[in-house]
């Protein structure tokens, strides 16, 4: 089986999301809509966060070039947050 591994990006934004819509965490909802945004807030706002609100900042990063990490040919294989508490 080929694997092929490429930076999250603009280009490749709607891999990321694809991920998280359908396929991350269908066995915890609890972190289901995490998006990978737990580490771009601090414990108070992380608590003001919803699914819908961590999509949109999700987006919001990668639009920017500052939500860093790697999915593997569609699916996310691997997720380094370069960048925590940078969100506001």
């Amino acid at each position: 089986m080929k694997v092929s591994i490429y930076p999250i990006s603009e280009e490749r934004k709607g891999d990321f999301l694809q991920f998280f819509d359908n396929v991350a965490f269908t066995d915890n909802k609890e972190w289901s809509g995490c998006y990978c945004q737990f580490y771009h807030f601090d414990d108070e706002q992380w608590q003001q966060q919803t699914e819908e609100k961590n999509r949109l900042s999700a987006i919001k990063l990668i639009q920017e070039d500052r939500m860093k990490g790697f999915n593997g040919k569609g699916i996310l294989a691997e997720f380094n947050i370069t960048n925590p508490q940078t969100n506001n």
